[in-house]
């Protein structure tokens, strides 16, 4: 049994309301487009946001970003301590990855493509470690950073891992299907931390910095261009989404859903 605290910092830094939880809805409608055991949707869901959330938490420390708040609530070291915060996180990376391997064990997978998801997880998490090292040096001015890379790193692996896991446990779940959610995912992914970007330019919070002192600022995709071409971005962010259901939709999938819900998560619907 976990200590209560502990416990506290867990429910606080993954259940918390203000949340937008689009990862794990948008793992649960690929499920329900290609089939795929809902129960074991729902897990794959939980999955992508418990190591959502693990990162968050995680960024948000002062070694890090040492961000004051996360969705208008103080950030969860600041909430309880930065030993706290460490520790929910890790708790969070072994939810994920316990979900995940139950999804695959109530959808009845293979080993073989049980073995390919897990795979596929572990690599999501090193590319998210890899975007925060980059997103950190950047923000140290070290090095020249690409902020689109950065997000591509730091938030469109998330999305693909949700787009592709329930897809991964479906029966109509073909490695030319799977791919081309992984694309679809990845530039969401994009289009959402281009969104996320400007709603902090408009709200003056991208001032942000890794150190106090640090005037370079933070990495970010939308920093070499203005409010218009972000706006573009996104949408060609959307364009390219969409056309790369292609391969979904040649297999019988109605896509007109994810679509819709791509729409929604970048701001279009």
């Amino acid at each position: 049994m976990l200590p209560k605290p502990l416990q506290d910092a867990i429910r606080y830094g993954s259940t918390e309301p203000q949340a937008s939880r689009w990862r794990a809805l948008l793992a649960l409608e690929v499920g329900r487009a290609l089939g795929t055991d809902p129960q074991a949707a729902l897990r794959a869901a939980v999955a992508a946001e418990a190591l959502h959330g693990a990162t968050l938490s995680i960024d948000d420390l002062p070694s890090m970003d040492d961000a004051a708040e996360r969705r208008g609530l103080p950030a969860m070291h600041r909430r309880f301590n930065e030993a706290m915060a460490i520790q929910a996180s890790l708790w969070l990376l072994g939810i994920s990855r316990t979900m995940m391997a139950s999804a695959a064990a109530t959808a009845g997978v293979p080993s073989p493509v049980a073995a390919g998801l897990a795979s596929l997880q572990q690599r999501t998490e090193d590319e998210l470690q890899i975007g925060q090292f980059m997103d950190m040096l950047g923000s140290l001015g070290k090095v020249q950073v690409d902020g689109e890379h950065v997000a591509r790193l730091k938030c469109g692996r998330l999305f693909a891992l949700a787009a592709q896991a329930s897809a991964w446990l479906a029966p109509a779940g073909s490695p030319a299907v799977i791919a081309a959610l992984d694309r679809f995912g990845e530039e969401i992914g994009l289009a959402y931390q281009i969104k996320d970007d400007l709603e902090d330019l408009a709200e003056d919070a991208a001032a942000s910095t890794w150190a106090a002192g640090d005037e370079r600022g933070r990495p970010t995709a939308c920093a070499a261009q203005d409010s218009a071409g972000a706006h573009r971005a996104i949408d060609a962010c959307l364009e390219r989404a969409v056309m790369a259901l292609g391969p979904v939709a040649a297999a019988g999938v109605d896509v007109g859903p994810l679509v819709r819900m791509a729409g929604l998560i970048c701001g279009r619907g």
